[in-house]
Formats: C-alpha cells, structure tokens, sequence
C-alpha cells in the first residue's frame, strides 16, 4: 500500500474527502493508496500542500516509511489541529504537550538512524556482512558507551575525547557552563 493510505489514516481524513480536495474521484485516490497508479507529479504537489508533508513521502508504499517519517507525518497533523484552532481562535486545550514529545523523539529517532547507518554492512565476507568501516565505527562507539557509563572514574579520558571530537575552544566553553569558578 502506498503512504497515503497511512497519511490519511494519521490525519483523520477520508480518501473520498482527499479526492474533493484534490479534484479527483475516490476510485483514483483508492487506486494510487493500492499502488494500481502511480500519483501524477501534479497531484502529489496538491498532496504535499494540504499535508504539509515532502514529495518523497508520498513516494514511498507504506512499509517503506521509517520510523522517523512515521513520526514526522503524526507531527504534521497535530501541528495541523494546532494551527486551525488557532486560526479559528479556540481558547481550549492544544496539542503542544504531544508537538513537543514528537520533536523530541524525532530528534532521538535522527541520531539512532545515524548511528545504525554508521553500522550498516557493505560488502560479505563469508556469510557476514561486512564492512570495515562499520566495523571501525562499531569499535569506536562501544569504546564510548564504556567511557560515558564510569563519567566520573572516566572523566580525564571523557575530556580528551570531548577535545578529539570537539577541538580545544569547544572544551573550554563546555568547562566554563559546567564549571563556571574554573
């Protein structure tokens, strides 16, 4: 299936109500959630307007959406509620408790994204995957795990990698916020 089916599953909204916004009929906007049609260029920039969403969302079938674009869509539509209550000038509960979780842990989801594909393999060395700068990265960022779980038994080597990653002037700023009578 493709991702407007998720999309507008998340935003409440029919794909009949989809296709009345977008001048199309239901059985065509059923047909591209089916993947039986590819969504013309034209409409996916119709789509992209009304949700607020990138081109590449709609792009993808439904299983394709990683968890941060899952996310990211959950966001668009509570930021949505937001803005037509503010717009009809509704002074009851928002959504800002559920914005601000979801930014949070988009923002959490982007940096375990990152680290997994610092991992990711990229050749095969007998039934492994390998690829020795996974490998290299892997080693490096068990190293780190150690080193931050002892903080305090580790901080001289904590610092020094702070100083490797950073540079030097970052450290001192980090010494002056953490330690302002230094």
């Amino acid at each position: 299936m493709n991702s407007l089916g998720y999309i507008a599953r998340v935003f409440e909204v029919s794909l009949s109500e989809i296709g009345r916004q977008i001048d199309v009929s239901p059985q065509t906007v059923n047909d591209w959630v089916k993947n039986k049609r590819r969504i013309p260029q034209k409409r996916i920039e119709q789509l992209v307007d009304i949700f607020r969403l990138s081109k590449e969302c709609f792009a993808k079938t439904e299983e394709e959406l990683n968890e941060v674009e899952r996310l990211t869509i959950k966001l668009k539509y509570y930021q949505s509620i937001n803005k037509l209550k503010e717009d009809k000038q509704y002074r009851y509960w928002s959504h800002q408790d559920e914005i601000n979780a979801l930014s949070k842990k988009i923002e959490d989801k982007k940096l375990l994204l990152s680290i997994e594909q610092l991992f990711q393999g990229g050749g095969r060395w007998g039934e492994l995957n390998y690829n020795p700068q996974g490998v290299k990265n892997y080693q490096l960022f068990e190293a780190m795990v150690k080193l931050l779980s002892n903080a305090e038994e580790n901080k001289e080597q904590i610092d020094e990698l702070v100083i490797l990653l950073l540079g030097e002037k970052q450290k001192r700023k980090f010494d002056i916020v953490e330690y302002p009578n230094r």
